[in-house]
Protein backbone atom coordinates (compact mmCIF):
# COMPACT_ATOMS: atom_id res chain seq x y z
CA UNK A 1 0.00 0.00 0.00
CA UNK A 2 2.95 2.09 -0.05
CA UNK A 3 3.02 2.74 -3.78
CA UNK A 4 -0.66 3.49 -3.31
CA UNK A 5 -0.57 6.51 -1.26
CA UNK A 6 3.45 7.49 -1.46
CA UNK A 7 4.04 7.20 -5.28
CA UNK A 8 1.47 6.41 -8.05
CA UNK A 9 -1.98 6.24 -6.58
CA UNK A 10 -4.72 8.69 -7.22
CA UNK A 11 -4.06 10.45 -3.97
CA UNK A 12 -1.63 10.86 -1.35
CA UNK A 13 -1.45 11.09 2.74
CA UNK A 14 -0.13 14.76 3.85
CA UNK A 15 1.48 15.44 7.00
CA UNK A 16 -1.61 15.67 9.00
CA UNK A 17 -3.60 12.24 7.58
CA UNK A 18 -5.14 14.16 5.44
CA UNK A 19 -5.68 13.33 1.53
CA UNK A 20 -4.43 15.29 -1.46
CA UNK A 21 -4.67 14.76 -4.98
CA UNK A 22 -1.97 13.15 -6.52
CA UNK A 23 -1.04 15.22 -9.56
CA UNK A 24 1.66 12.20 -10.90
CA UNK A 25 -0.84 9.30 -10.52
CA UNK A 26 -0.48 6.03 -12.64
CA UNK A 27 -4.42 6.52 -12.81
CA UNK A 28 -4.22 9.64 -14.67
CA UNK A 29 -3.28 7.49 -17.96
CA UNK A 30 -4.85 3.96 -17.00
CA UNK A 31 -7.07 1.88 -14.72
CA UNK A 32 -5.24 0.84 -11.90
CA UNK A 33 -6.03 -2.48 -10.03
CA UNK A 34 -4.21 -2.62 -6.77
CA UNK A 35 -4.69 -6.71 -5.90
CA UNK A 36 -3.59 -8.36 -2.84
CA UNK A 37 -2.17 -11.64 -3.65
CA UNK A 38 -2.52 -14.61 -2.98
CA UNK A 39 -5.32 -14.82 -1.06
CA UNK A 40 -4.63 -14.94 2.67
CA UNK A 41 -1.80 -11.92 1.58
CA UNK A 42 -2.78 -8.30 2.64
CA UNK A 43 -6.35 -7.76 3.64
CA UNK A 44 -7.76 -10.67 1.45
CA UNK A 45 -9.28 -13.47 2.99
CA UNK A 46 -11.07 -16.73 1.84
CA UNK A 47 -12.86 -19.63 3.69
CA UNK A 48 -10.49 -22.56 4.76
CA UNK A 49 -10.91 -23.91 0.97
CA UNK A 50 -9.68 -20.61 -0.75
CA UNK A 51 -6.15 -20.86 0.17
CA UNK A 52 -3.19 -21.67 -2.52
CA UNK A 53 -0.87 -23.95 -2.05
CA UNK A 54 2.27 -22.78 -4.27
CA UNK A 55 2.63 -20.22 -7.03
CA UNK A 56 1.93 -22.35 -9.70
CA UNK A 57 -2.01 -21.93 -8.25
CA UNK A 58 -1.41 -18.24 -7.22
CA UNK A 59 -1.30 -17.82 -11.07
CA UNK A 60 -4.11 -19.84 -11.91
CA UNK A 61 -6.13 -17.96 -9.17
CA UNK A 62 -5.32 -14.83 -10.48
CA UNK A 63 -6.18 -15.36 -13.82
CA UNK A 64 -9.54 -16.62 -12.70
CA UNK A 65 -9.76 -13.37 -10.89
CA UNK A 66 -8.92 -11.40 -14.31
CA UNK A 67 -11.57 -13.93 -15.95
CA UNK A 68 -14.02 -12.35 -13.22
CA UNK A 69 -13.27 -8.96 -13.99
CA UNK A 70 -13.63 -9.01 -17.97
CA UNK A 71 -16.91 -10.70 -17.32
CA UNK A 72 -18.06 -7.59 -15.13
CA UNK A 73 -15.99 -5.25 -17.20
CA UNK A 74 -15.77 -6.30 -20.43
CA UNK A 75 -13.95 -3.56 -22.41
CA UNK A 76 -10.69 -4.50 -20.51
CA UNK A 77 -10.97 -7.99 -22.42
CA UNK A 78 -9.52 -6.01 -25.43
CA UNK A 79 -7.57 -3.13 -24.04
CA UNK A 80 -3.51 -4.03 -23.48
CA UNK A 81 -2.88 -4.96 -19.62
CA UNK A 82 0.13 -4.69 -17.98
CA UNK A 83 1.11 -6.92 -15.07
CA UNK A 84 3.23 -5.18 -12.50
CA UNK A 85 4.24 -5.06 -9.48
CA UNK A 86 7.36 -4.62 -6.80
CA UNK A 87 9.17 -6.35 -3.93
CA UNK A 88 7.63 -9.32 -2.66
CA UNK A 89 5.94 -9.51 -6.95
CA UNK A 90 8.86 -10.77 -8.00
CA UNK A 91 8.14 -14.24 -7.06
CA UNK A 92 4.22 -13.83 -8.69
CA UNK A 93 4.36 -11.98 -12.09
CA UNK A 94 6.31 -14.93 -13.42
CA UNK A 95 4.38 -17.57 -11.97
CA UNK A 96 1.68 -15.66 -13.63
CA UNK A 97 2.80 -14.92 -16.43
CA UNK A 98 3.59 -18.30 -17.13
CA UNK A 99 -0.08 -19.25 -16.18
CA UNK A 100 -1.44 -16.60 -19.08
CA UNK A 101 1.14 -18.16 -21.51
CA UNK A 102 -0.41 -21.83 -20.60
CA UNK A 103 -3.76 -20.89 -21.26
CA UNK A 104 -5.56 -21.40 -24.73
CA UNK A 105 -7.42 -18.52 -24.80
CA UNK A 106 -6.14 -15.53 -21.69
CA UNK A 107 -8.85 -13.38 -20.49
CA UNK A 108 -6.76 -10.29 -20.97
CA UNK A 109 -4.61 -9.29 -23.79
CA UNK A 110 -1.47 -8.68 -21.96
CA UNK A 111 0.91 -6.37 -23.23
CA UNK A 112 3.69 -6.33 -20.83
CA UNK A 113 5.20 -7.02 -17.84
CA UNK A 114 7.52 -5.16 -14.65
CA UNK A 115 8.75 -6.08 -11.60
CA UNK A 116 10.07 -3.14 -9.49
CA UNK A 117 12.85 -3.36 -6.87
CA UNK A 118 12.82 -7.33 -7.73
CA UNK A 119 15.80 -8.55 -5.66
CA UNK A 120 15.86 -12.57 -6.49
CA UNK A 121 18.84 -13.09 -4.40
CA UNK A 122 17.42 -12.77 -1.02
CA UNK A 123 19.65 -12.96 1.98
CA UNK A 124 22.56 -12.68 -0.17
CA UNK A 125 21.77 -9.74 -1.49
CA UNK A 126 21.17 -7.59 1.69
CA UNK A 127 24.24 -8.67 2.79
CA UNK A 128 25.83 -7.15 -0.09
CA UNK A 129 23.87 -4.43 0.33
CA UNK A 130 24.84 -3.97 3.63
CA UNK A 131 28.74 -4.12 2.70
CA UNK A 132 27.65 -1.53 0.06
CA UNK A 133 26.25 1.10 2.19
CA UNK A 134 29.11 0.70 4.34
CA UNK A 135 31.78 1.03 1.62
CA UNK A 136 29.87 4.24 0.08
CA UNK A 137 28.76 6.07 2.94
Amino acid sequence: MIGLFLEHGPCQITGDYSLVPNEYALTRLADVFYIDQPVGAGYSTADATGYIADEEEMGEDFLQFLSNLVEIFPSLQKRPFYLMGESYARHYIPYTTKAYFGKGDPPVRLAGTSVGDGDMAGDASLSAAMVASTRFI
